[in-house]
C-alpha cells in the first residue's frame, strides 16, 4: 500500500501533506507581518493557529502574549507570557509582564517582572531598556532613590527623552524643582517633536508654579482649564 501511496504522490495524482512545522511557520509568518503593520486581531487568530501547531514552542505564546496587550486585553497577555515563561524563560516574556501589570496599575508585581527582565536581559543594543522600565516601576511605587538610580544608567547608556522626563519627575516629587527645570530646559534646546515640546512647557509650567515663579507667556495656554493633556512618550 505505501508504495502504491509512494508511486500516486511522484505521479502527480496526490499530493504530499505539508508537515506541522512548515504550516506553523506559515502562520508564525504571517502573523508577525500582521503585527508588524499594527493589525492586531488578524495577527492572533495567526498566532493562536501557530500555537495549536507548535504548542511545546515558547515564541508563540511570546507572540500571543504581546498581541493580547495592544489589544488591551492584559489577563490574557498575563497568561500567555506565563506558559510562554513554562517553556522557556525569556526576558522578552518579563518585558511583556511588567507592561502588563503597568497597565493594571499592579505595581509591585510590575516591579517583581522588570527585575527579572534586567536579570536575563544581556543584549548590549539596548541595554538602557531594562533600567528605563525599573526607574518607573520604583516611580510608581514612590521609590524615589532607587528609580533616580535606574534614570541615571539608562540616561548613561542612552540618553532618551522618556528616561529624562522620569527623573524630572523623581526631582519634582522630592521638591527638588531646581533640578528638575535644569533637565527640561536641556531638553527643550534637543530636537523634540511637537508632542514632547508640549509636555515639556508643563513640567516647566508646574515648576514655575511651585517655585512661585510667574509663568512663561508662552506656556500660559497650558494652564487653561480643560488645558490637561495625555502623552506616552
Amino acid at each position: 500500500m505505501k508504495r502504491v501511496i509512494i508511486v500516486l504522490v511522484f505521479l502527480g495524482i496526490l499530493k504530499p501533506i505539508q508537515i506541522h512545522s512548515q504550516n506553523a511557520d506559515h502562520y508564525k509568518d504571517k502573523g508577525k507581518e500582521f503585527y508588524a503593520s499594527g493589525k492586531y486581531k488578524e495577527a492572533l487568530t495567526n498566532f493562536l493557529k501557530y500555537a495549536e501547531l507548535a504548542p511545546k514552542d515558547w515564541y508563540p505564546y511570546n507572540r500571543l502574549g504581546w498581541t493580547y496587550y495592544y489589544l488591551r486585553k492584559y489577563q490574557d497577555a498575563i497568561n500567555n507570557f506565563n506558559t510562554s515563561n513554562i517553556i522557556k524563560k525569556s526576558y522578552g516574556n518579563y518585558q511583556g509582564l511588567g507592561r502588563c501589570y503597568d497597565a493594571l496599575e499592579d505595581y509591585e508585581h510590575s516591579l517583581q517582572n522588570y527585575l527579572k527582565y534586567a536579570k536575563l536581559h544581556t543584549d548590549n543594543s539596548d541595554s538602557w531598556r531594562p533600567h528605563n522600565s525599573l526607574g518607573w516601576a520604583y516611580f510608581n511605587l514612590q521609590m524615589y532613590y532607587d528609580a533616580m538610580e535606574e534614570f541615571k544608567r539608562s540616561i548613561q547608556i542612552n540618553p532618551i527623552i522618556n528616561s529624562y522626563l522620569g527623573l524630572c519627575n523623581v526631582y519634582m516629587d522630592l521638591d527638588d524643582y531646581d533640578k528638575a527645570r535644569d533637565i527640561l530646559l536641556t531638553l527643550a534646546n534637543r530636537t523634540i517633536t511637537e508632542q514632547q515640546e508640549r509636555v515639556i512647557e508643563i513640567m516647566l509650567g508646574y515648576c514655575h508654579v511651585s517655585q512661585g515663579r510667574l509663568v512663561p507667556p508662552l506656556m500660559t495656554n497650558w494652564f487653561r482649564p480643560g488645558s490637561c493633556l495625555m502623552w506616552n512618550i
